[in-house]
């Protein structure tokens, strides 16, 4: 988190591809338990992500993209090509994203997507929004809040089902709800991955939001979970510590005389990542 120093040099692997598409499947759901079980029962792809709807209580209706590099050896097109963008800039000073309008935005994203398997742009499918030239203007002048965490596999429809009442209790509703399955945790001290379900919410920056974000805190503090440390602006200390366990083994070795740590950020001061009191 830019916490141990300033960076000089890096050095990564990249991942060899023989081309510039995806082989893709799209599957569609109307409940949670068939979702859960495909996206288990799919784990031999590379990618295996899914759209939820959480704005309609009734049928929780969601797509699955999965996702794999083309193995065909033959270069199809070019790498540098940029894509048309749609330009929302007027969109800025209107407020376009309420419970309506992501209901109806829903309801056609789902209607429109077909389930179908075909190959498919790199580009077009880790960025479908970059489609949209600055989307985040939807928001209004108060912007978004995104939130994301991880909880444990265990009752993982149970604990789903649970965030759906908290978003019915607020009336609150997330514009866009990106869920993935994630492998077993590193060893380094601070880092968000853990064995489980992780989910990512945006929503409309409004009034009630930090209250219906603590009830959501809950469920992760229940369930072993953690948030994304990239989006922790509603996080508190606390929180942090009680979900981060070896936090104080970071601040340990920091704060040797071997270190010379010198450096901090808001965010670690916020979180008081660097606090020897635990």
């Amino acid at each position: 988190m830019g916490l141990t120093g300033i960076i000089l040099s890096v050095k990564f692997r990249l991942k060899k591809i023989n081309n510039n598409f995806i082989s893709s499947k799209t599957i569609k759901f109307n409940n949670l338990a068939s979702l859960i079980k495909s996206i288990n029962r799919n784990n031999s792809y590379e990618y295996n992500v899914a759209w939820i709807d959480f704005s309609n209580f009734k049928n929780i209706n969601s797509i699955l993209f999965l996702g794999s590099h083309s193995s065909q050896k033959k270069y199809q097109s070019d790498f540098k090509k940029k894509n048309k963008q749609i330009d929302l800039t007027f969109f800025k000073k209107i407020i376009f994203i309420n419970n309506l309008t992501i209901k109806i935005f829903n309801k056609i994203y789902y209607f429109l997507t077909k389930e179908e398997e075909k190959k498919i742009d790199i580009f077009n499918y880790f960025y479908p929004l970059d489609k949209i030239k600055n989307w985040n203007y939807f928001y209004g002048n108060d912007g978004f809040v995104q939130y994301q965490f991880v909880i444990t596999e265990k009752k993982i429809e149970k604990n789903l089902n649970k965030i759906i009442k908290i978003f019915k209790e607020f009336e609150i509703y997330p514009s866009l709800a990106v869920f993935k399955k994630l492998g077993n945790q590193n060893k380094n001290y601070i880092s968000f991955p853990k064995k489980g379900f992780t989910l990512s919410l945006d929503f409309k920056n409004s009034k009630n939001l930090r209250k219906m974000i603590r009830k959501l805190d809950l469920i992760v503090l229940q369930n072993q979970g953690r948030i994304y440390l990239a989006k922790d602006i509603l996080m508190n200390e606390l929180f942090f510590k009680k979900t981060y366990p070896l936090c104080r083994k970071f601040y340990n070795i920091l704060s040797s005389s071997k270190v010379n740590f010198q450096y901090a950020s808001d965010q670690a001061k916020r979180l008081k990542i660097l606090c020897k009191k635990f």
